[in-house]
């Protein structure tokens, strides 16, 4: 898990999960289901069939909100989107770039972390490992171990997820332009995580002479994943519906290919609106988010987090002093004791007042 700062929107989602974890133990498989909010009819249906699977979706939540704080841990947009988001009917901006990589995000770690129950064996008899791959290679090598059965994953995350993208006025999946472009992005999440799936070796023979080699397909790391959908968001690219009045399947078309429509590549991220001006919509949009400023920015290795100036609406922030206590100088004394001294060190943090 990536180490990112400590937010009410995180402590309000690991509660949020935690009361879903605990129905999950406490009741019947129908009230599960029933009581988790939001969910709609055809989400309850998938809920009721795998119960334990909203067990994988808490984690899966806490997954993506770590590694969405992640990847924009230097931006304004803060990964807030209204609600829980594996969970939630609809997200906040739901027609701009942030929504698309939500959306996208969201199904790629839904798809990840399923995979990962099935191979784990956490879904009891729904799935397991992927038997599909089997004999000898041409290169030589034995299809064996636990492949991970990424297509139940992908599966799985396209029933519970695209099942939300329906109108107020019909069960009918995509009748709606941003429900067409979410269902795109959902697609965007899922194919990632298939084309990423590595394939991991062990070696059998002799000393480890690797005579014998047994090869399976694992799950890329979900951090590896995160960065290829920061990549994809930054290269979105803003689109047109075009949903016929025959009831065939709606066309996506970049908004500058007017005369001559061009429809964007399905693994290519997808939205409808530009990106709103957070500070103009909430002016301490940022407020208590860590920052430096750009005069100390070279004494900070790593590059965590943005400069004060640029993140912090306004550019207006505050210095907070705190003094850390801990042992050291520690020696060992014959026999047996540890002797420590007590150092002090003062920690210099920078914090965004609007």
């Amino acid at each position: 898990m990536r180490m990112c700062e400590c937010t009410d929107r995180l402590l309000y989602v690991s509660l949020m999960c935690i009361w879903v974890f605990h129905a999950a133990q406490t009741f019947s498989p129908d009230l599960i289901c029933l009581t988790i909010p939001s969910l709609n009819a055809q989400q309850k249906a998938l809920c009721r069939q795998l119960p334990k699977a909203m067990n994988v979706l808490v984690n899966a939540t806490l997954a993506y909100t770590d590694e969405c704080n992640w990847q924009f841990r230097k931006d304004r947009w803060n990964c807030s989107v209204g609600g829980i988001p594996i969970f939630a009917s609809k997200i906040a901006f739901n027609r701009s770039r942030e929504a698309a990589f939500t959306y996208a995000l969201v199904s790629a770690i839904t798809a990840h972390s399923i995979t990962s129950a099935c191979a784990n064996s956490l879904l009891g008899s729904a799935c397991g490992c992927d038997t599909s791959m089997s004999a000898l290679t041409q290169l030589g090598w034995d299809w064996g171990g636990c492949s991970h059965d990424v297509n139940y994953g992908v599966q799985y995350a396209q029933s519970f997820l695209d099942a939300r993208e329906t109108t107020n006025q019909t069960t009918d999946i995509g009748t709606a332009p941003v429900e067409v472009v979410n269902l795109h992005n959902n697609a965007v999440g899922r194919q990632t995580v298939q084309d990423y799936m590595q394939t991991s070796c062990s070696c059998h023979g002799i000393s480890g002479s690797c005579t014998v080699q047994t090869c399976w397909r694992q799950l890329p790391e979900v951090g590896a994943i995160g960065d290829v959908l920061r990549q994809k968001y930054e290269a979105a690219a803003m689109v047109r519906v075009d949903i016929p009045r025959d009831g065939s399947p709606a066309s996506l078309y970049y908004t500058d290919s007017m005369q001559n429509p061009v429809a964007p590549s399905s693994t290519e991220m997808v939205y409808l609106e530009p990106t709103v001006d957070y500070c103009s919509q909430q002016s301490n949009y940022t407020l208590n988010r860590y920052c430096i400023p750009r005069s100390n920015m070279t004494s900070y290795l790593g590059g965590y987090y943005s400069t004060c100036e640029d993140l912090c609406c306004n550019g207006q922030y505050v210095t907070v002093k705190t003094i850390r206590t801990y042992s050291c100088n520690c020696k060992f004394i014959w026999c047996c004791n540890v002797v420590c001294s007590t150092c002090t060190e003062t920690m210099v943090q920078y914090k965004c007042t609007s």
